[in-house]
């Protein structure tokens, strides 16, 4: 198995490396401060357009937004208090093939659960309604975030179809009587201890001497409750193929180890590291 996913990682980056000479234009980056992904301005998302909220010039520039107005922590904690209603930020991200909708209720407490397809959602009220949705094709849940991935093939469309129809269901969802997650989710996750000590094992044993080859190498940074952040160094940090590795080499050789493993983020600061393999 380690020698598999060595040479998967391997065939990945020489796939990325034919016809490169730069880094693209656009790297892949993330947020450092909660160890989710760097996105677009935060938009709830309403039942009706209401009366927008302020964005600064850079984080509108070269972006594309639904547009939805920005409410402040102060707001949602009035409206917490006062009538207990759901509110909804959407969050496209950059790269276009993710939506993150943050939540003023929590989903999973301390945990996150990954549905690769709708036939893991059966028992999960809230995610099996997100899969009804034309063009979701995978979703994570995340304590109080809900990350929804599109189809490929529309990864350049419009967001606002898809994700007025998510905030919907969501909030449709969460004011019913059921639970959002089913039983069959929370018995099976599994201790922090268990994930640090198999991620572990997995990165020094199967992805590090997959990549190593590339002058990369990936460290483990935290783990909470089965959510696995890490960081990519050498010539990973700042590589045009970092988010294929991420998504097709290190997701699945984490999840072929332990499918109980739920979000994976990487907080590597690519824009800083601009001399890759790939150059």
């Amino acid at each position: 198995m380690a020698f598999g996913i060595r040479k998967r990682i391997g065939r990945l980056l020489e796939r990325m490396d034919g016809g490169r000479e730069r880094v693209s234009s656009s790297p892949f980056k993330v947020r450092t401060d909660d160890a989710t992904p760097q996105a677009q301005p935060p938009m709830p998302m309403t039942d009706a357009a209401t009366d927008g909220g302020a964005v600064s010039r850079d984080d509108v520039a070269d972006r594309t937004v639904i547009q939805a107005p920005r409410l402040a922590d102060e707001t949602v904690e009035a409206a917490v208090a006062d009538d207990g209603s759901v509110l909804i930020k959407a969050e496209p991200t950059k790269a276009g093939d993710e939506c993150r909708f943050l939540l003023n209720r929590t989903v999973l407490d301390g945990f996150s659960w990954w549905f690769e397809e709708a036939q893991d959602a059966v028992d999960s009220p809230l995610v099996e309604a997100l899969f009804n949705v034309e063009g979701v094709e995978g979703v994570l849940v995340d304590e109080s975030t809900v990350i929804v991935r599109r189809q490929e093939g529309d990864r350049f469309a419009d967001w606002r179809p898809i994700a007025e129809a998510v905030g919907q269901s969501l909030r449709a969802s969460l004011d019913s009587e059921e639970d959002p997650i089913g039983p069959s989710i929370v018995s099976q996750l599994p201790e922090p201890a268990t994930v640090e000590e198999t991620v572990q094992q997995v990165i020094e044993k199967e992805i590090n001497p997959g990549v190593a080859a590339h002058s990369g190498f990936i460290s483990l940074v935290r783990v909470r409750g089965n959510s696995v952040t890490i960081s990519m160094g050498g010539g990973c940090q700042g590589c045009s193929a970092a988010d294929v590795t991420l998504r097709q080499g290190i997701h699945k050789a984490f999840r072929d180890a332990m499918p109980e493993i739920g979000a994976i983020y990487d907080e590597t600061d690519h824009a800083a590291g601009l001399n890759p393999y790939f150059s």
